[in-house]
């Protein structure tokens, strides 16, 4: 939206599963969207890797001389009037300055500094890294907790020091691997942002994701929002009402315990 609105060319690489209604947006807003099948980030046809080739195709006619590879890991074709830019939001430290300076903040006015603990999924870790350094720079007590989704190797990596999920066991693996079943957070590899928020996370919890696991899972949560709420995001958002219970306030508590029990 910012790119085109600034007369850029944008184009988005995505993988092939996520979501029609996303992919609608994105055109709608003009972005070129390419889809890419699942893979491990060493191969080349990861959706990643592909953004990459593509901003290094753009400048290609020029001789692109400059791919920088300083520690914020953006890449900028520089040598001539064509540029392409490639964002690398997993490991741009960008990423994790934008929630720190921004997101944070925000979120400390809005709760009048009243906050007790900040619970956030992880996709590039932008988001639990940044905001979690501001809040505990504001307060060191304020709890930082992670909320992983089935599929996902951080909540073990949080717990036990070591990047893996079940999943990923012997016998388990897929040819096409994807982290996780709700779509933008978890993943099975190490960003540079997930690697500034490790030493922030105070805790973690295992979220039941898969529609049919538990009467409380995050794709049940988005149907019966529906008809309690309103629209609803994506599946990510409920993913974290089962964390409430445990951190929210008394009354918060009783009430989400109330209203997964209806749900059973």
């Amino acid at each position: 939206m910012v790119g085109r609105a600034r007369g850029y060319d944008a184009t988005i690489i995505t993988p092939d599963d996520m979501a029609a209604e996303k992919l609608h947006a994105l055109r709608s807003l003009g972005a070129d969207v390419e889809q890419a099948r699942p893979a491990s980030i060493v191969d080349k046809k990861q959706f990643v890797n592909i953004a990459r080739q593509r901003a290094l195709d753009f400048s290609s006619a020029s001789s692109p001389s400059l791919l920088s590879a300083s520690e914020d890991s953006i890449a900028v074709l520089t040598d001539s009037a064509a540029r392409g830019f490639f964002a690398d939001q997993f490991e741009n430290k960008s990423n994790y300055d934008a929630h720190f300076d921004g997101t944070g903040p925000e979120l400390w006015r809005q709760m009048n500094g009243n906050v007790k603990a900040f619970v956030s999924g992880a996709g590039t870790g932008g988001t639990i890294a940044g905001v979690g350094r501001f809040l505990k720079s504001m307060e060191q007590d304020i709890i930082i907790c992670l909320a992983d989704p089935q599929g996902s190797g951080l909540y073990i990596k949080v717990k036990h020091g070591v990047m893996f999920d079940q999943r990923e066991k012997e016998g388990t693996k897929r040819r096409h691997q994807v982290d996780t079943v709700v779509e933008g957070i978890g993943i099975n590899r190490l960003t540079q942002n997930i690697e500034l928020a490790l030493p922030l996370i105070d805790d973690a919890v295992r979220c039941p994701c898969a529609l049919g696991r538990a009467p409380h899972d995050a794709m049940t949560v988005v149907v019966c929002r529906l008809y309690r709420r309103g629209p609803v995001k994506n599946g990510e958002s409920p993913t974290y009402d089962p964390i409430h219970m445990n951190y929210g306030s008394n009354e918060e508590a009783a009430s989400s315990r109330a209203y997964f029990q209806r749900l059973e």
